[in-house]
């Protein structure tokens, strides 16, 4: 006949790994609603940081109080639309609203947009991207060469600088940067349009526009 003392260390290592087992989950528990934490439903997602690379066109001042932030190819239609508006509200709000442009020449046909987007990085250096910008989307038919040397020489352009910006490989190095940031940002059509870092349903018209930013 066993013992009760001999039981009890047969039994003891069982006990002990029962209670061990019952701490753990003791000490793994958390409260699905604890009082100092809000349902994970209602906790904010993370602000997206968009950042504004030094060779970023931008349309208005600098220290403008309202930022915008675009994706935009000059040759697509809607950011062409787009484009414009940026230019009235920037002359109607001078000092008040500044546009960052983020370079993303997606269209290829009739015609690739790179080449058009590689002109306008090049006037930006030449503090020409606003009127180039501007020329270009007015400008009837495709975005050839010499369509783009005919805007160059419209926007008096320094030829010399000019030639020697596009032959620097800067402009293809500033778009890798777009490119990945776009994928970054889940970009996949354009325009894709950002305020207070949060992207937007853009508004179509001027008057959209001043509603949303509180300019009336």
């Amino acid at each position: 006949m066993i013992k009760t003392k001999h039981l009890f260390l047969i039994f003891l290592p069982a006990i002990l790994v029962v209670i061990l087992a019952f701490w753990i989950r003791v000490v793994q528990y958390r409260p699905l609603y604890p009082e100092d934490q809000p349902p994970a439903s209602t906790i904010a997602p993370a602000p997206i940081f968009i950042p504004v690379f030094p060779d970023d066109p931008i349309l208005g001042e600098k220290n403008a109080g309202k930022t915008i932030i675009a994706f935009e190819d000059l040759a697509c239609p809607r950011c062409q639309e787009q484009i414009q508006i940026f230019h009235e509200l920037i002359r109607d709000y001078p000092g008040r609203v500044k546009v960052i442009i983020k370079a993303l020449p997606v269209t290829r046909f009739p015609l690739s947009s790179v080449q058009a987007h590689a002109y306008g990085y090049c006037a930006r250096e030449q503090n020409g991207f606003l009127v180039f910008s501007e020329k270009a989307i007015a400008h009837e038919g495709p975005l050839d060469p010499a369509a783009l040397q005919a805007l160059a020489r419209a926007v008096d352009l320094d030829e010399a600088r000019l030639t020697a910006c596009l032959q620097s490989g800067r402009w293809e190095s500033y778009q890798k940067k777009v490119e990945e940031l776009a994928a970054a940002l889940g970009v996949t059509a354009l325009p894709a349009v950002f305020v207070d870092q949060k992207l937007i349903q853009e508004p179509a018209t001027i008057a959209g526009w001043k509603e949303l930013l509180g300019l009336e």
